[in-house]
């Protein structure tokens, strides 16, 4: 745990607190903080040291549990803009969107035996982590000799409607990729594959006119961008469906579809 002194001048009433903080992290010398301009990335001791002793990587932004002693009134002040600028909406948003409201209101069991909704399709999808290649499986795109390539795995835990037994089934399906981009393209071309497959494999589903329900986390890159929300209109239009796309809270994103990845992975 690392201290962070405060000028005690102001007041004699202190009071020590922990939080998080970003830092940078070298690979030889592990947090730092360099406060000359325009070398907030470079590590103070890593720099005076000949290139065959520096660090084999760059140093990464991480965050690190950092305390610190200030005057009561100066925390207070820090505290309050933290209350009212995130941890109150944070708190809104997970009873919004929990099992109370919206979830409850989305749940698979409900809206696809409603009429008018049983050619709909309900999936929550999720990215696990990428995958490393073993040397005596390598892919093809990696060349021959075990390049080390990374696989990513987006998969869906979708709910159909079975209209024989009148019952709510529920599916696995993931798609690989070893390209190294993970961002909202690739969640377009795993979104059209699994419309594709859903139309091909169980027939009379995600027909003209039916609803695609989605859930996912907040991940910007993929899921809570601007990207994201125009390949929905593209996919709208090219399929003739309506997308219906719930993010969910911050860090409560956990489900399912994180547990049969992991599976999967394994």
């Amino acid at each position: 745990m690392m201290t962070v002194p405060e000028d005690k001048a102001d007041s004699h009433y202190m009071i020590t607190y922990r939080m998080h903080e970003y830092r940078m992290h070298c690979q030889l010398h592990k947090s730092f903080v360099n406060t000359e301009k325009g070398k907030k990335n470079v590590c103070p001791q890593c720099a005076i040291l000949p290139k065959e002793k520096k660090a084999q990587y760059a140093p990464k932004s991480r965050q690190d549990p950092v305390k610190k002693t200030a005057p009561l009134g100066l925390f207070m002040k820090i505290f309050a803009e933290y209350i009212d600028k995130k941890w109150r909406q944070h708190n809104w948003q997970v009873s919004a969107f929990g099992s109370g409201y919206c979830k409850k209101f989305r749940a698979p069991e409900e809206i696809l035996k409603m009429e008018g909704h049983q050619d709909d399709v309900h999936v929550i999808r999720d990215f696990a982590d990428r995958l490393k290649c073993s040397y005596d499986k390598a892919t093809q795109s990696g060349e021959m000799g075990g390049a080390m390539k990374n696989i990513g795995q987006e998969g869906f835990y979708y709910a159909i409607f079975n209209k024989e037994t009148q019952e709510v089934e529920k599916h696995w399906h993931a798609y690989l990729s070893d390209e190294k981009q993970q961002d909202a393209r690739i969640c377009f071309v795993n979104t059209c594959r699994f419309i594709e497959m859903v139309r091909e494999k169980w027939g009379k589903l995600m027909t003209p006119g039916s609803t695609l329900w989605m859930q996912s986390d907040g991940c910007v890159k993929q899921y809570k961008c601007a990207y994201a929300a125009w390949m929905c209109t593209i996919i709208s239009l090219k399929y003739s469906i309506t997308l219906d796309w719930m993010v969910t809270a911050a860090g409560h994103g956990k489900c399912l579809v994180d547990s049969m990845s992991g599976a999967k992975k394994h």
